[in-house]
């Protein structure tokens, strides 16, 4: 459960995976092919960069993706226009912007589907990508909790004295290595103290004694990096 939450470069990856979608969308265009559902791909590419920097796709992802999309594709189409009329004419760019109107109203039904269908695909892409992440945090969510229950039976079958650091414990160990390893990441100390106590309420709190000492005594036979180490350090504090 590491944490990321790298917003600013989350932003400025998924505007230029938009950013080169628009473009091959223009050059679609121009050559007369329907190029909205380029759309489609660019926001899922997008959507999945954003998540491998920021793992929170709050309101603020929903509207920059939106905004992303259906903006940077009617700038290409309008631009793609433009330069059209001014490689079909042999004028400068600037004469060719004043005709802008005209080229609207002669392409007018190809640049209304283009735009509309660009719309569609934009939602389209952010709910696949919704569909995904959602997909993905009930896989966590449920494989986790199969691994305490059967490591609680197991506890209460057998003496501590006689039980050895079974599977089930060093699965756990693992787990709550990994999860502290990210939250040594946090460069937020506010954060990373609220993600720890949520973490502690969720699972920790439902250890007992003898699930405690199991996991500590995995991660004390584990070869552990310098790194977990100090996750190490960090957990025997909660447990």
């Amino acid at each position: 459960m590491q944490n990321k939450r790298n917003t600013g470069v989350a932003l400025i990856t998924s505007l230029l995976i938009m950013a080169a979608g628009a473009v091959i969308a223009g050059l679609l265009y121009y050559y007369n092919v329907f190029s909205a559902w380029v759309v489609l791909i660019a926001t899922v590419a997008a959507g999945a960069c954003y998540r491998a920097f920021c793992l929170k796709q709050g309101t603020l992802y929903y509207i920059w993706m939106t905004i992303l999309s259906v903006g940077l594709n009617v700038a290409s189409i309008c631009l793609t226009l433009i330069v059209s009329y001014q490689n079909k004419f042999g004028v400068p760019f600037d004469v060719a912007s004043k005709a802008f109107n005209d080229m609207v109203a002669d392409n007018l039904s190809s640049f209304i589907i283009n735009i509309v269908f660009s719309g569609v695909f934009t939602a389209a892409g952010i709910i696949i990508v919704l569909m995904f992440n959602k997909r993905s945090q009930n896989k966590a969510s449920q494989s986790t909790p199969q691994v305490e229950e059967s490591a609680s039976e197991s506890a209460q079958e057998q003496p501590i004295s006689e039980q050895p650091v079974a599977e089930e414990y060093v699965k756990i160990a693992e787990f709550c290595l990994k999860n502290f390893v990210g939250f040594i990441h946090i460069q937020d100390p506010q954060l990373r103290t609220v993600e720890i106590d949520n973490f502690r309420k969720k699972y920790l709190a439902r250890f007992d004694a003898n699930i405690a000492q199991n996991v500590k005594a995995a991660l004390r036979k584990k070869a552990l990096s310098q790194e977990e180490e100090a996750a190490f350090k960090l957990l025997d504090m909660y447990i």
